[in-house]
């Protein structure tokens, strides 16, 4: 697992109040953890506070899964190391 899959993973169980082993990153994150559009709203905030990273709703639509939010977060990174 990588460093930002883990990462991730502390964040959302924290989140959802459970222990980062118990959080699985390929649950839905609506069914699985009930998390509605406000909490993610929220989520995006904590992300763009530890990573540096700002997800607009748009982006945000497309976080069903932990997995996802990681896939959005490889992505993001890569762009800015690339134009740094």
């Amino acid at each position: 697992m990588s460093n930002l899959n883990q990462q991730v993973r502390e964040l959302l169980a924290h989140y959802v109040d459970l222990a980062p082993a118990e959080f699985q990153m390929d649950a839905s994150l609506d069914r699985a953890y009930d998390m509605d559009s406000t909490e993610l709203t929220e989520l995006a905030k904590k992300i763009e506070q530890r990573f540096g990273v700002r997800a607009n709703k748009s982006e945000r639509d497309d976080w069903n899964t932990g997995d996802d939010i990681c896939r959005f977060l490889q992505a993001k990174l890569a762009t800015v190391a690339a134009t740094a």
